[in-house]
C-alpha cells in the first residue's frame, strides 16, 4: 500500500510525492521519539536547573546554621566564664561571712537544658520524622530552633550577669557591715566585775546623789584594758575627778572613756583595734579602790549606758 503527499510550493505546480506505507509508518515513529525525547530533555533540564537553585539556597542555609552554631558555642562559652564568676564571688563571701550562700545561685528563671547530643532513640524519631518532610522544611525548622537556643543563651547570659552583680553587691554590703561592725563597742574593755551601775547613785566618795554616766568596773590594780573596738585615740589626759583617762572615738559618732587608769599604751592620733591592750587598771584621782570607770557617749557629749552595747 502506497500512500501520496501533495506539496503545493504557493504559485507553482503542486508536487507529489508517493511513499509506500512503511516509510510513513517509520517518520511518525521517529517524530514521535524525537518529540518525546525533546520534553523529556526540556523536563530533566528544567529539574536540574531547580535543583540547583534549591542546591544554592541549601548552601545559604547550611552557612547560616554553621554561623549559628559558632555564635551560640561562643556565647555559651561566655555564659560558662559567667558562671564560674558567680562561684567564685559565692567561695568569697563564704569567706567574708563563713556561711554556705550556695543557695543563692540557684537560677530564679527556668534555663533550658535542650542543648547538647541526641540519644539513640531520638536520633530514630529525628529520621522518622525527617522522611515525611522536605529538606526545605527541614532546614528551616532546624534553623527557628537553632534561634530558639540562640535568644535562650542570650536569656541565661543575662541571668548570670545579674545574679553575678546581684552577689558583688552583697558582698560588698556585708564587707560594709562588717568593716563597720568593728567599730561599735560590743565587748567588755576589762575582766572583772561591775560595782556601780549607769544612772543615779549615791556617790562614795562625796555621798551626793547624782548621775553616774557610765559602769565601774571592778578588777585588781594592774588588770589590762583593752580596746572595746576599733576606733582612734582622741584623748590621753588627767583630771582631778577622772585620774588618767583616755577617750577613743569609734565609728557611728560613739566615743568611749576609760578613767582611773594607772598606765596608758596608747597616744594621741593613734589607731587601735578591737582587743588591743591599750591600759592597765589603776586607782587615779578621785576612787575609793582601783577599778575603771567605762562610759560610752555620743560625739555631742550624750552619755548612754555601756551595758545597751556590751554583748
Amino acid at each position: 500500500m502506497k500512500y501520496t503527499l501533495i506539496l503545493i510550493p504557493g504559485h507553482e505546480q503542486p508536487r507529489y510525492v508517493t511513499l509506500s506505507a512503511w516509510i510513513w509508518r517509520w517518520i511518525l515513529i521517529t517524530g514521535f521519539a524525537f518529540a518525546v525525547i525533546f520534553c523529556s530533555t526540556l523536563y530533566f533540564y528544567s529539574s536540574f536547573l531547580n535543583s540547583f537553585r534549591q542546591r544554592d539556597v541549601l548552601l545559604l542555609e547550611n552557612q547560616k546554621l554553621r554561623q549559628d552554631a559558632q555564635s551560640l558555642v561562643v556565647k555559651l562559652a561566655s555564659i560558662e566564664d559567667d558562671l564560674k564568676a558567680v562561684e567564685m564571688i559565692s567561695h568569697r563571701i563564704y569567706e567574708v561571712t563563713q556561711s554556705d550562700f550556695s543557695s543563692l545561685l540557684k537560677p530564679s528563671r527556668h534555663i533550658p537544658r535542650n542543648i547538647g547530643p541526641l540519644t539513640v532513640e531520638e536520633y530514630k524519631s529525628f529520621k522518622d520524622a525527617e522522611k515525611e518532610e522536605s529538606e526545605a522544611n527541614l532546614q528551616q525548622d532546624k534553623t527557628s530552633e537553632l534561634n530558639e537556643v540562640l535568644t535562650s543563651a542570650d536569656h541565661v547570659k543575662e541571668i548570670s550577669k545579674d545574679e553575678a552583680h546581684k552577689l558583688q553587691t552583697y558582698i560588698k554590703d556585708i564587707q560594709e557591715m562588717k568593716e563597720k561592725s568593728k567599730t561599735i563597742p560590743t565587748v567588755s574593755p576589762v575582766k572583772g566585775w561591775i560595782s556601780s551601775l549607769f544612772g543615779l547613785r549615791n556617790n562614795p566618795v562625796t555621798g551626793m546623789h547624782r548621775m553616774h554616766q557610765g559602769i565601774d568596773i571592778a578588777a585588781t590594780k594592774g588588770t589590762p584594758i583593752y580596746a572595746p573596738a576599733d576606733g582612734v585615740v582622741t584623748l590621753v589626759a588627767k583630771a582631778a575627778d577622772y585620774g588618767n583617762y583616755i577617750e577613743i572615738k569609734h565609728g557611728f559618732r560613739i566615743i568611749t572613756k576609760f578613767a582611773h587608769v594607772e598606765t596608758s599604751f596608747v597616744k594621741k592620733g593613734q589607731k587601735v583595734h578591737r582587743g588591743e591592750m591599750i591600759a592597765l587598771v589603776g586607782d587615779t584621782g578621785r576612787t575609793t579602790g582601783p577599778h575603771l570607770h567605762y562610759e560610752v557617749r555620743e560625739d555631742t557629749g550624750k552619755p548612754k549606758n555601756p551595758l545597751n552595747y556590751i554583748r
